[in-house]
């Protein structure tokens, strides 16, 4: 050991002998500091009775409890520059930092390609059961409407959407819905749903341009809403479940008189949309107008007006604002209304209906071609382009 060292280590024992003797406290073994080269003592209480005693006490417990933090913050680096190379480490040849950010830019296509596969399962085993069990595609109906309304709910209510469910076509869903659960033999029923179905929901594919995009759950759920209610009263009509639909209603019941279809297809059912039409104007404009401002939730209302190119909008916000959403609800009555003359065409013939529900059906898949390569493929690769360079 040289002679530079010994001196030193001379220095510190004498400089901790002092600190001993200023301290009335038993001491403690010496302890080394990260961030020094001196030694201090801790342990035991200090005595305040002499003034440069305490003094010098105090300073050497301060130091004392500065070593402790001194190795405790560097640990917490330590523990800290771990961690960011844990992410960079290799074991042999897998790099962990490169399969996160792999995964990280696969994930949305994976996302896409399952969504994908899901949407084509949902419609060809729609088409399969539609050539194969016609007379019971209203059970796959009850489990599917079931499942992708309780779905839109619960998406929906984190967007607040949630409103848009109080609108006709939701309405339409679930009076489908308790006339095959609760009131299967209920002719009248029947024929009401069959008007709104082959009526105003067939219509709104076109009015909305309703699209058939696989990998889309909100397209497709809106999609179904509108058309799959147009299939079951399709085939409850020309293909019926004996166990559900009377004799009254099949294929073989157009002995009615043109007067009483029109009271039992359009009467009677604008009826029932009068009534809804009634309670959804006084709680979207009336119960609860202020809350939907003030907590900032979206309706259809909103949604069509805010649209400045529509021939319909331009038309409702033409009159005083006071008096917009009653316009807005006496254009959609007479737009129903007219649907739901023409539906009386379609219970009358098998071949026009049945063109009718082509034609609506093939419009949304051209609604969709046109959204996958015109709007979807633009968008698709920019965001694929952001998250890469992310």
């Amino acid at each position: 050991m040289s002679q530079g060292e010994d001196g030193k280590r001379a220095v510190i024992s004498e400089e901790a002998e002092n600190c001993l003797e200023s301290s009335t406290a038993p001491a403690g073994p010496p302890l080394h500091r990260c961030d020094s080269d001196e030694s201090v003592t801790g342990g035991g209480r200090f005595e305040t009775s002499a003034a440069s005693s305490g003094s010098d006490s105090f300073d050497s417990a301060a130091d004392y409890f500065s070593g402790f933090q001194t190795v405790f913050g560097d640990e917490r680096e330590q523990e800290e520059v771990q961690l960011d190379e844990y992410e960079k480490l290799h074991i042999g040849e897998v790099n962990f930092h490169f399969i996160r950010q792999y995964v990280m830019k696969r994930r949305p296509i994976l996302r896409d390609k399952l969504a994908f596969v899901l949407g084509f399962v949902h419609i060809w085993s729609s088409a399969y059961w539609l050539g194969r069990f016609p007379e019971r595609l209203h059970r796959l109906f009850c489990v599917k409407a079931i499942i992708l309304f309780s779905l839109r709910w619960f998406l929906w209510k984190r967007q607040k959407m949630h409103y848009y469910l109080f609108d006709f076509c939701y309405f339409a869903n679930v009076l489908l819905l308790i006339s095959l659960a609760v009131f299967p033999s209920s002719t009248m029923l029947l024929k009401i749903c069959f008007a709104f179905n082959s009526g105003p929901l067939a219509w709104s594919i076109v009015a909305f341009r309703n699209s058939l995009v696989y990998h889309s759950l909100d397209k497709v759920t809106s999609l179904f809403l509108h058309y799959y209610p147009m299939l079951v009263s399709w085939t409850l009509r020309w293909h019926p479940d004996a166990d559900l639909v009377p004799a009254t209603s099949g294929p073989d019941s157009n002995v009615e008189g043109a007067f009483d279809l029109v009271l039992q297809l359009v009467v009677i059912p604008f009826g029932v949309y009068m009534l809804w039409a009634v309670l959804y104007y006084l709680k979207i404009f009336v119960i609860s107008s202020k809350r939907i401002q003030d907590r900032g939730y979206d309706t259809l209302y909103g949604y069509m007006m805010s649209n400045k190119k529509s021939a319909f909008s331009r038309f409702v916000l033409g009159y005083p604002k006071k008096w917009q959403p009653l316009v807005y609800m006496s254009t959609h009555a007479l737009l129903v209304c007219v649907t739901m003359i023409l539906g009386v065409i379609w219970w009358k013939s098998f071949e026009l209906h049945t063109l009718f529900m082509t034609t609506v059906i093939l419009i949304s898949v051209w609604n969709g071609a046109n959204y996958y390569f015109e709007v979807f493929a633009k968008r698709y690769f920019a965001a694929l382009s952001s998250t890469a360079k992310n």
